[in-house]
């Protein structure tokens, strides 16, 4: 027994050192040769190669590259070389690769899988068409070398042909695919002095099966013909489309072809509402709603308190006085909701006044005590907190150094007040935004610049060149937002459209950052749930280019790079 355990634990060993021991593959630049490393920076690929770019599709999936030489293409997988770069073009459909090279201005096409093994039985020209059936099975349109087209059911289950529709036909035409792949329409020619027949294709049942009605027309005219009769005739009244015709006229199989496009429309139910919960008693006591709000009555400020929906109640009435004119004062307006027990204050503005040499700020929730500052931002941003009903105003604020009678700035909030020292010798305004409405602000302190959100969070301490705004792209799950330089280094600021979260690679690169890749080489959509999810290594990689947009190479987002000058 004790032998057994240990010969687990041992396996369990050994699982865990595999499970370390992958590499990650990275295209690596030595002077002007491509090769690839680890992420370690270790040589997996000896630089030979003039190029090396990630398949061009919607699948995140970079551990599929491209080396190139000269004009011609191959293919590298996870790391190792599958097919030299000896070809006109090598592209993947799913799970298998297709390979077109020429020679003698003679074009010839091979599908195989990843193995290298060609799963045709001949050559041909190329591929007129692929369609994806279901997740395993993908639909191959074949031109052959002798000029005839073919079609074919593959299984990427079985890595092998699961059908032969047709093969070594004339013509053949897809007239229609019928919702989502279930069912296909053919237009065909077994040879050239055949009748043109029309074939339907029951695609929702395995293995594939042909719908026993067709319709034979002796000449290509004589189905355009019938095509546009009856388009013409075939009609109702309403424009239901289930109308039985007109005339004589009777409706067959003949289907039209229909160019879909857009995105599909979906019904859309609303959620049950959930029934109300009751402790079983019959009285139930509405909360009492109170507004607060500043008025201008008889050129005198007033302090109004009342209840929404209880007109008996008296309203409370106080005037207030701030020993200055009314004309130095401003009412603004905001809403902000408070709730304690049975009773819900809404408060409806706030007063912004000038006062000597300063400026202040009176608020509904404290109409009795002001704050004063030596300048105050009339712009406020309003913070949503969702824990519970209350909103919370934010403003930017100076007070002047004795010292230097210089103004430094600082945010001001109603519910938590000042929220730093006064420090900053500017705040401006950036376009970045976070959850609740915050806003972000450029600071500067001195000639160095950082950037702060208005709920007093620091993003970016203030000791960078510049931060400049990039045009906003969004790949692979990232916006980039701001590109950072410090002593002419360079970093970025970008949100991970997955965790709607803003991020910060710090400015410690030569180049400028170009392409972000989360989770490399392959970034998922959501999180696996199973047990080996976190098997896999996965790093930030950064692609790195000049100023005028070309690529110098690869780092990860610690600071590692992945190519040599």
């Amino acid at each position: 027994m004790k032998f057994k355990i240990n010969l687990i634990f041992f396996i369990f060993l050994l699982n865990i050192g595999f499970t370390f021991a992958q590499e990650i593959a990275i295209p690596y630049r030595d002077g002007n040769k491509w090769g690839m490393c680890n992420q370690e920076g270790e040589i997996i690929i000896i630089p030979k190669y003039d190029k090396l770019e990630f398949q061009q599709d919607y699948s995140i999936n970079h551990e599929i590259v491209i080396p190139k030489i000269k004009d011609k293409r191959g293919l590298i997988s996870n790391g190792r070389v599958l097919f030299e770069a000896i070809y006109e073009n090598v592209y993947e459909i799913n799970g298998i690769y297709v390979l077109v090279s020429e020679n003698n201005n003679v074009k010839q096409t091979n599908i195989v899988t990843l193995e290298g093994k060609s799963i045709l039985k001949k050559p041909i020209i190329q591929i007129i068409s692929s369609e994806t059936c279901n997740a395993s099975s993908t639909l191959f349109h074949l031109l052959n070398a002798d000029f005839t087209e073919s079609v074919f059911i593959y299984d990427s289950h079985t890595k092998s042909i699961a059908c032969w529709l047709y093969e070594d036909y004339y013509s053949i035409s897809i007239l229609e695919r019928q919702n989502n792949m279930k069912g296909v329409v053919f237009a065909l020619k077994k040879a050239k002095t055949d009748a043109l027949i029309i074939e339907n294709w029951d695609f929702s049942k395995l293995p594939k099966e042909k719908i026993k009605t067709k319709l034979t027309y002796k000449t290509e005219r004589d189905y355009f013909n019938r095509f546009v009769e009856k388009s013409h005739t075939y009609s109702d009244t309403y424009g239901t489309g289930s109308g039985t015709g007109s005339g004589n006229y009777r409706y067959d199989e003949v289907v039209v072809m229909e160019d879909r496009r857009g995105d599909p429309i979906y019904d859309v139910q609303a959620a049950e509402v959930p029934p109300i919960a009751h402790d079983g008693s019959n009285t139930y006591t509405p909360p009492t709603y109170y507004t607060h709000s500043f008025k201008r009555v008889d050129n005198q400020l007033v302090f109004e308190k009342s209840n929404q929906y209880n007109s008996k109640e008296l309203k409370k009435s106080i005037p207030v006085d701030l020993k200055i004119p009314i004309s130095a004062i401003e009412i603004k307006s905001y809403y902000n909701t408070t709730r304690h027990n049975d009773t819900i204050d809404n408060y409806q503005n706030f007063i912004i006044y000038k006062k000597r040499n300063k400026q202040g700020l009176l608020f509904t929730s404290d109409s009795k005590q002001a704050v004063e500052f030596d300048t105050i931002c009339k712009t406020f941003v309003t913070l949503n907190s969702y824990s519970d009903a209350s909103s919370e105003v934010v403003f930017i604020v100076g007070q002047k150094e004795a010292k230097t009678n210089h103004i430094k700035y600082s945010f001001y909030s109603n519910i938590k007040g000042l929220l730093f020292p006064f420090q900053y010798d500017e705040l401006l305004p950036l376009k970045m935004y976070t959850n609740q409405g915050n806003i972000s602000y450029q600071s500067r302190i001195g000639k160095k610049i950082g950037i702060v959100q208005m709920n007093g969070k620091e993003l970016l301490m203030p000791q960078y060149d510049e931060i400049k705004q990039l045009p906003q792209s969004s790949s692979g799950h990232v916006t980039k937002l701001y590109q950072l330089r410090r002593n002419n280094k360079f970093g970025i600021i970008f949100q991970n459209t997955n965790t709607q979260k803003i991020e910060v690679i710090d400015a410690v690169f030569d180049y400028e950052i170009g392409e972000i890749y989360l989770n490399y080489p392959k970034t998922e959509y959501k999180k696996s749930t199973e047990l080996n999810a976190t098997v896999s290594p996965k790093i930030t990689l950064l692609s790195l280019k000049d100023k005028y947009g070309n690529l110098k190479g690869y780092a990860n987002s610690n600071g590692t790079l992945y190519y040599k000058n």
